[in-house]
């Protein structure tokens, strides 16, 4: 149980109740309320522990994309392979899971960009 205000009322909300229906076991002494958002983020912290290696080379790609002069060439190279480019990757925050979710599939999406990019020499103009 975390130490939100709004946890502590619904908990003391829900001994009352228990107490009307007749069913307060143990007085609701050891009635809790786990924050679901706080329990999800740490589950998906500990798979991230896993695979921390890549996450953090996908991180570095898109911080090296989002440079000034990679980034002309990023939108350029999503020009030339006609992809939707209205979304671009965006770099997650590491202590927010969700932010991670997302820069991972921004960047699963543009994957063919960061290819031709690779196979690019540095001067083409395209």
């Amino acid at each position: 149980m975390d130490n939100a205000t709004s946890n502590d009322i619904l908990v003391e909300c829900m001994r009352t109740k228990l107490k009307e229906w007749g069913s307060d076991l143990l007085d609701g002494k050891y009635l809790q309320y786990r924050c679901e958002a706080h329990i999800i983020y740490l589950v998906v912290s500990d798979g991230l522990k896993e695979v921390g290696v890549a996450v953090e080379r996908v991180r570095d790609c898109v911080k090296w994309v989002k440079s000034s002069a990679r980034s002309a060439k990023f939108k350029s190279s999503i020009n030339y392979l006609e992809m939707d480019g209205r979304r671009l990757v965006s770099l997650d925050f590491p202590t927010r899971w969700n932010f991670t979710y997302l820069m991972l599939d921004s960047t699963e999406r543009f994957k063919p960009v960061f290819k031709f990019m690779h196979a690019s020499p540095t001067d083409a103009s395209f």
